[in-house]
């Protein structure tokens, strides 16, 4: 795995983190 898609996740992460706050 390259260190790009470690750093993707980490957004996707992110991103789901802020969408269950909204709920």
């Amino acid at each position: 795995m390259k260190k790009s898609n470690k750093k993707a996740f980490s957004i996707i992460e992110i991103l789901v983190g802020i969408f269950i706050f909204s709920l």
